[in-house]
């Protein structure tokens, strides 16, 4: 039995999905079972520990009557996110829809990397987009028109969530 808790506790080094399937190796004897622990995480650690890009509704916040979204972008992938772009269709109470862009940074400025297990805010730039015009209360429905996320100057790997 104290054999049996010794391999278990050997396991630790394995991520914590991995932990079953390196407990299971340990049978088979220690130098079997740290090449098969050390070879699955290296295939299927960063892909199966990453979680992807979460991308939730923010606070809303007014700034001279006029309503600014914003959104809240919480990185558990493996790699850093140079720029992440999201294009929100907001429908308004007088049914009309505008599109608003709400970026991690300026395009062309200086880039603010969100890092693996990070949090960000998306906000819009009103210096470079045009404000809503309208009170938050007249926001009644939202949709994302496009993504943009940028990773060492390419498109991301990693999966999206979004909840506008």
């Amino acid at each position: 039995m104290v054999q049996f808790l010794r391999r278990l506790k050997s396991v630790v080094i394995a991520p914590e999905h991995l932990v079953v399937l390196g407990s299971l190796f340990d049978f088979a004897g220690p130098r079997i079972s740290q090449r098969f622990r050390r070879i699955l995480f290296r295939l299927f650690g960063g892909a199966l520990a990453a979680d992807g890009i979460t991308v939730n509704r923010g606070v809303d916040i007014m700034v001279f009557g006029s309503c600014v979204p914003s959104l809240t972008v919480e990185n558990k992938s493996t790699e850093t996110v140079d720029y992440l772009q999201v294009d929100l269709v907001v429908a308004l109470a007088n049914g009309q829809e505008r599109t608003v862009e709400l970026q991690s940074a300026y395009r062309e400025g200086v880039l603010y990397p969100i890092p693996p297990g990070a949090t960000a805010i998306l906000k819009q730039h009103l210096d470079t987009s045009r404000a809503l015009g309208v009170g938050c209360a007249d926001v009644k429905a939202r949709s994302v028109a496009r993504t943009i996320c940028e990773a060492a100057g390419k498109a991301c790997d990693s999966s999206m969530s979004i909840q506008p």
